[in-house]
């Protein structure tokens, strides 16, 4: 089954059952906020977020959803183009070897801001972290809020960089690992996690 997808600063699928669902790689677990969700015949837990945290993801960050699909779902493989979902995958000509950390989706070898390194791919960033040491002295270009289930909000200044030589904002932040991004930065047509070849193919 395809889902309808919405790329905007999050991906969002709607369920078909009136309820909007963010894809997130970087969440072990889904969860709802509060409503009876069933999502592919599995009854997502309630989040314990506080009200505040949930209202301010809401309001600040404008991330008006009914719940998070993480990956002990997605860990079956699935494919997103620019406005659909499934789980099914597709070995695409381009790829990037992956692998797990610590439950993390870790890319091999991609370039961010002239550095080779192996850095988190999250579909539920919002946009792309790094470490300092990492970003260097790039342009500072302002200040950002964003949110994240275990860290609760934050805000991190933010930096014009590059990821595989494409221009990308990039947030200074450290989450133990040398840098977060969104996979936004490595396709143009549509991107397919593999957990058993352990690629994600691109086109």
């Amino acid at each position: 089954m395809k889902y309808r997808l919405f790329k905007d600063k999050h991906y969002i699928i709607d369920d078909g059952n009136g309820h909007l669902l963010l894809i997130d790689t970087g969440t072990p677990r889904s969860f709802s906020f509060g409503k009876h969700i069933e999502f592919e015949g599995i009854i997502l837990p309630t989040s314990v977020l506080s009200e505040k945290q949930i209202k301010f993801s809401k309001e600040i960050i404008e991330l008006d959803v009914d719940g998070f699909i993480g990956m002990d779902i997605l860990r079956r493989g699935f494919t997103m183009t620019n406005d659909t979902f499934e789980f099914k995958t597709y070995k695409f000509e381009n790829y990037f070897d992956i692998e797990f950390m610590n439950h993390a989706i870790i890319g091999k070898n991609i370039e961010i801001c002239g550095h080779i390194i192996n850095p988190v791919i999250d579909t539920g960033a919002m946009i792309n972290y790094a470490r300092k040491s990492i970003i260097g002295e790039r342009k500072f270009i302002g200040g950002m809020y964003d949110f994240n289930p275990y860290y609760g909000s934050f805000k991190s200044d933010i930096y014009m960089g590059t990821i595989n030589n494409r221009v990308a904002n990039i947030g200074d932040r450290d989450f133990g690992f040398d840098a977060f991004i969104n996979p936004s930065n490595l396709y143009n047509e549509a991107i397919s996690f593999d957990f058993n070849d352990m690629r994600i193919y691109v086109k």
